[in-house]
């Protein structure tokens, strides 16, 4: 079961007033639906998309998932492009 993606609006007086100021990615792949992403934003929306990235490594392969991402990956491929992706990310980040 995903966690709610409306946390961070029920959270809003969390943090001494300040809420949560967290984005959360869900991503899956199952057999039925094979994979799926969603962007939840820190006002509680969750938004399915084809893919996306946050973080500060984020700006650092936007080409690369511009590139790189195709529609119905099998779960190995997406797996192996999901750790490709992290790995860049973190490589080239200073944060």
């Amino acid at each position: 079961m995903f966690p709610s993606p409306q946390i961070n609006y029920q959270k809003k007086g969390a943090n001494h007033g300040c809420g949560l100021g967290a984005y959360k990615i869900i991503g899956g792949w199952d057999k039925t639906h094979r994979s799926q992403v969603f962007s939840c934003t820190a006002g509680g929306n969750m938004i399915k998309t084809r893919w996306t990235i946050d973080g500060s490594g984020s700006t650092y392969i936007w080409g690369f998932m511009e590139d790189g991402f195709q529609e119905g990956m099998t779960r190995e491929e997406c797996e192996e492009f999901v750790t490709r992706a992290i790995t860049l990310a973190t490589s080239t980040d200073s944060s």
